[in-house]
């Protein structure tokens, strides 16, 4: 990921007075693009990407793929010539693709063939027109098995075993494989802060996933997603710079052992927010009671199981800091995502009706009222224990079906959308300028370009 980046675009950016911004020391930059389709159009949307890459010293770019039904990508002679252009302007490209589905065994079949189209489309292709590498971006603590201590484990344990096969195979024909992971992995488990929340046995060995990771693969797009290198007067340590340090001081150690893996610092830099409608669920306790079946699947039913129609859990413990859960009676409240568009209104309406009959609080002999209050009452701030909630979630009404519809709006310190680009340089390049002591460390990466060009356009 080293900047290689050529004096002609450099040039180009500098000549339409356009932000030009050198890394600090020798880095370059990723950047994550999930929408290619005008890029493989359109010459002038290459151009202009290009462009965006002087400007902001990119060396990486981790684009979507989409393969077809007979295992081919598609669009590949315009993947050609991309790969090609890029090439020239010493810029590398990764195949990008990822579900949370994916980290379960019984669908590992769908990764590993998307890398073998690449592998196919790599053979078939002159050097130039070849990707770098392959990036996942799969997030398993998206799955409702993530919210069961003993099921994260084991979810954990497939997760690691695809990506030790798909790092294998990658490596044998020569293609960089990578995944993206979030900052907190290693933060304590609130069920037990001894352990961090991703500890998993692997390879004979217990350790947090993370620590796994950083033995397996090239590299690793870590989403540290705050805007301040630093976050002064914070409770606890926060800011790009603290939770980078961690997964950067196992990095470290892993290349002492042979084991040679770069990290790229991601940002995020849009914002985002979202409706759910909730059932008045059930306490902690009661819900692993409820969901001890050995397939999580059965959990819910397949027609919940669509990507369009997510399920969602908030524990109440996202509703406080975290040093205030401790001793509390928290409880697991089940849900779906409103506005997503693919989610038709007879599917919508079967998984209400779903998880209001097995996940609500009445359906399983509580008070549902009173669990109905006590949740308003948290997340619209009326909870004299936590004056101040985590206003990530917000705005909670009761709806007549009995449900709650709830915001989870993503926090300002979250994100640079709200930020100047000024901003953004300056919080990245003190973090730069720290990182810099670690020999892992190879740059940063920014979530997404629609995104990034927008703040630079402010």
């Amino acid at each position: 990921m080293r900047n290689v980046i050529t004096g002609a675009v450099c040039a180009i950016a500098i000549a339409i007075g356009a932000w030009w911004w050198p890394s600090q020391g020798d880095y370059g930059r990723a950047l994550w693009i999930w929408d290619p389709s005008k890029i493989l159009a359109f010459q002038s949307e290459r151009d202009e990407l290009f462009v965006l890459c002087g400007e902001l010293n990119l060396s990486t770019l981790w684009i979507q793929v989409s393969p077809d039904e007979d295992g081919h990508l598609e669009h590949a002679s315009q993947w050609r010539l991309l790969n090609a252009q890029a090439n020239d302007h010493g810029v590398a490209i990764h195949a990008l693709h990822g579900q949370p589905e994916w980290a379960i065994s019984r669908n590992h079949r769908e990764p590993r063939d998307i890398l073998e189209a690449i592998i196919r489309f790599n053979n078939a292709s002159t050097e130039k027109e070849k990707f770098a590498g392959v990036h996942y971006d799969i997030e398993p603590y998206i799955l409702p098995e993530w919210h069961r201590r003993d099921r994260r484990a084991d979810l954990l344990q497939q997760y690691l075993a695809l990506l030790d096969v798909l790092a294998t195979r990658a490596s044998q024909v020569g293609l960089r494989f990578g995944v993206d992971i979030p900052f907190w992995w290693d933060l304590p488990d609130p069920d037990d802060p001894d352990v961090a929340i991703t500890d998993v046995s692997f390879r004979g060995t217990t350790k947090s996933t993370t620590q796994h990771l950083v033995e397996m693969l090239d590299n690793i797009g870590l989403m540290n997603y705050r805007d301040r290198a630093i976050v002064e007067d914070a409770e606890v340590p926060d800011g790009i710079i603290p939770h980078g340090e961690r997964l950067l001081g196992y990095a470290d150690a892993a290349r002492s052992d042979g084991h040679p893996v770069e990290v790229i610092i991601g940002v995020e830099t849009f914002f985002e927010e979202a409706s759910f409608w909730l059932a008045p669920g059930l306490p902690i306790e009661t819900f692993a009671k409820v969901t001890q079946a050995d397939d999580p699947e059965s959990w819910f039913p397949a027609s919940i199981h669509h990507p369009d129609c997510r399920t969602k859990i908030l524990d109440e413990r996202e509703l406080y800091s975290w040093w205030l859960t401790k001793d509390r009676v928290n409880h697991r409240h089940v849900g779906i995502q409103l506005n997503r568009g693919g989610c038709v209104d007879e599917v919508l309406a079967q998984a209400k009706q779903i998880i209001m009959d097995r996940y609500s609080a009445g359906a399983n002999g509580l008070d549902q009222n009173v669990v109905t209050n006590e949740l308003l009452r948290k997340v619209n701030g009326d909870d004299e224990e936590n004056p101040h909630p985590n206003e990530h979630w917000r705005d909670a009404r009761l709806l007549a079906d009995g449900g709650l519809e709830i915001r989870r709006v993503m926090l300002e310190s979250t994100t640079f959308a709200d930020d100047s680009f000024e901003v953004l340089t300056q919080e990245l390049d003190k973090a730069e300028d720290h990182f810099a002591d670690y020999s892992s460390y190879v740059g940063i990466a920014f979530h997404y370009d629609e995104a990034i060009r927008e703040l630079m356009e402010e």
